[in-house]
């Protein structure tokens, strides 16, 4: 029997990433959020999922009596999920023809 494996979408990612980063394996808002007092590291990608996913309402109700709260809903005011793919790809084409401040570091001894 093949198996073939589905493409892994931008959201996808997310949806697996935030889960497995939380460490509670779920896509739930409500239940992210309340990750991020112990797991800061969670904080970009919980608001990269919450736009991809329109649920950036229901992440700023959660979180509106954090330290993050105001500055997602600054994001949320200046970022729709277009402009937010956008600024992403850019940044990795960046990255991709090499970053200017890392230009001639290739060769330097360590």
């Amino acid at each position: 029997m093949v198996e073939t494996m589905r493409k892994l979408t931008f959201e996808g990612f997310l949806k697996q990433y935030v889960a497995e980063l939380s460490g509670v394996q779920t896509a739930s808002i409500h239940k992210l959020a309340d990750c991020l007092s112990e797991n800061p590291r969670l904080k970009e990608p919980l608001f990269l999922y919450a736009l991809a996913f329109d649920k950036v309402e229901l992440l700023l109700r959660y979180t509106a009596n954090s330290t993050i709260a105001a500055e997602y809903e600054q994001l949320s005011n200046l970022y729709s999920l277009e402009q937010m793919l956008v600024l992403l790809e850019k940044q990795s084409s960046l990255n991709d023809k090499g970053c200017p401040q890392y230009a001639g570091r290739q060769n330097d001894p360590q």
